[in-house]
């Protein structure tokens, strides 16, 4: 499967001294499920020519998550941001260079813009459970950032919700505009946030209130006024009783 030209057994051979693209070594990796790194080094051995030379440290910068088992990259992949600055401060390299070097590999420009010096907060920015490690936050450019994970920070940080918006806008991740920050984290409309399955392009509908109503114990009317305030839309022309929901979920 390393020298089909093709997968699922379509497609013609690679032979002797003939180059496989860095995009080929991503593709065969991820379909026989081996790292890029052991791929390149096995077409290697087998006669091909590579576009780069194998180095130990490719492991660990095409390493994107590792969960269950180790996540690696494809050819449309972006590394994010937060990948780039944690591999460069773990492999002593700079970011500039890890970003040549995956460029070098196969995979796309980081889904952001990588600093040349990080500052201290960047990895608990834009790490997803704000612990400064992965999974990185993967940029959105339909939706944006959820309201909730800048709240969140600004709770683990001390910085302000416009302070903390500001910077994940410099390393490329930023905010709906339709979205409405607060001017301080709440942990109210953390927990209110975090009942809602809905983007800033959706509108919140009476049966999405009713239910963050349900789970937060607020009244719908409440619910409305403070998803309005926040900026989500509430197409319904309803009156939203006052009375506080039964608390189904902490």
């Amino acid at each position: 499967m390393l020298l089909r030209t093709a997968r699922g057994g379509q497609g013609g051979w690679l032979g002797w001294g003939d180059e496989a693209s860095a995009a080929h070594v991503l593709d065969v990796a991820a379909y026989l499920a081996c790292s890029p790194l052991t791929a390149a080094v096995r077409l290697a051995a087998l006669g091909l020519r590579l576009p780069y030379t194998p180095e130990p440290d490719d492991e660990r910068i095409l390493t994107f998550a590792t969960t269950y088992r180790a996540h690696y990259p494809g050819r449309y992949s972006a590394a994010p941001v937060g990948h780039v600055l944690a591999v460069a401060r773990e492999t002593g390299r700079s970011p500039a260079d890890i970003v040549a070097r995956l460029k070098v590999l196969g995979v796309g420009r980081p889904d952001g813009t990588v600093p040349d010096s990080p500052q201290d907060d960047d990895f608990v920015l834009l790490s997803e459970e704000l612990d400064g490690r992965e999974p990185w936050l993967v940029k959105n450019t339909v939706v944006g950032l959820r309201v909730e994970h800048i709240l969140r920070a600004s709770l683990v940080t001390g910085r302000t919700p416009a302070a903390i918006t500001a910077r994940l806008a410099e390393l490329g991740h930023t905010l709906h505009e339709n979205a409405k920050l607060p001017e301080a984290a709440d942990e109210a409309d953390i927990r209110l946030l975090e009942t809602v399955d809905r983007s800033y392009l959706d509108g919140v509908h009476l049966e999405h209130v009713l239910r963050s109503a349900g789970l937060t114990g607020r009244s719908p009317a409440d619910v409305a006024a403070r998803l309005t305030a926040l900026g989500h839309t509430l197409p319904d022309e309803v009156e939203y009783p006052e009375t506080r929901g039964v608390l189904a979920a902490s």
